[in-house]
């Protein structure tokens, strides 16, 4: 034990993705479901896919968790150093578990108060967490509806490629939420979205995995868009 065995240094030694620890004072407040509260406002099926088309990082609800201001929440009164225990978070470094519990509490920076680091257990971020598990439950419904309202998906190229569309709607939209990362193209009027989907084709697949009509897995490859959470600038005063 690191630190004296508290709840959130087990959460961390279990390396759970879907529980946060977060540090307050007056527990009273209830400070870790006024975070839970604001990320659940985060509708990732709400966005607006012309707008991520034109690069608009507001299309969807893709969020953070730092930097957030929590209603009813006042912020504790610790100093940088029992921050930095609390979360684990080094400057210009990021989350160090060597450092801290990566554990979330709420500080007044600038006379701004926010959460701070918006992590889990396993040192993810809480968006990083609510994403994937949105991703694989549309991904999930796509196929499973699309195999469910036609008569048949044939095995086949042109039936594979039904499946892919089904998944390839479900990172569009992605795309519109604001997860998926991308670039502006070479003519600055388009977007072009980071992500790939690859298949096998039918006839390299083994005749008993047709036979027993298991379709070839779907890769998608993509780059989360992320955030930034800490940045630095150099500024040079000439004379």
């Amino acid at each position: 034990m690191k630190f004296g065995g508290s709840f959130a240094e087990y959460i961390e030694s279990k390396s759970y993705d879907r529980s946060f620890a977060f540090y307050h004072t007056d527990a009273a407040l209830y400070p870790a479901i006024a975070l839970l509260a604001y990320c659940s406002t985060r509708d990732l099926d709400r966005s607006n896919g012309r707008a991520a088309q034109a690069g608009s990082i507001t299309s969807g609800n893709a969020y953070t968790a730092k930097f957030k201001k929590l209603a009813g929440i006042t912020p504790v009164n610790k100093g940088s150093a029992a921050v930095q225990a609390i979360t684990g978070f080094i400057p210009g470094l990021g989350v160090d578990a060597s450092q801290g519990h990566a554990a979330n509490t709420y500080v007044d920076i600038g006379g701004l108060p926010m959460v701070v680091e918006g992590t889990v257990g396993s040192h993810a971020f809480i968006d990083e967490v609510h994403v994937g598990d949105w991703l694989v439950a549309r991904t999930r419904e796509a196929v499973l509806s699309t195999l469910a309202n036609n008569a048949r998906v044939p095995y086949t190229n042109p039936g594979v490629a039904i499946l892919t569309n089904a998944i390839d709607g479900v990172m569009r939209r992605a795309v519109a939420a604001g997860v998926v990362a991308g670039d502006i193209g070479d003519d600055e009027d388009s977007f072009l979205p980071a992500y790939s989907i690859e298949v096998d084709r039918v006839e390299n697949i083994p005749a008993s995995q047709r036979r027993n009509r298991i379709a070839p897995d779907i890769r998608v490859d993509f780059r989360y868009a992320g955030a930034f959470h800490y940045a630095t600038a150099s500024i040079l005063m000439r004379f």
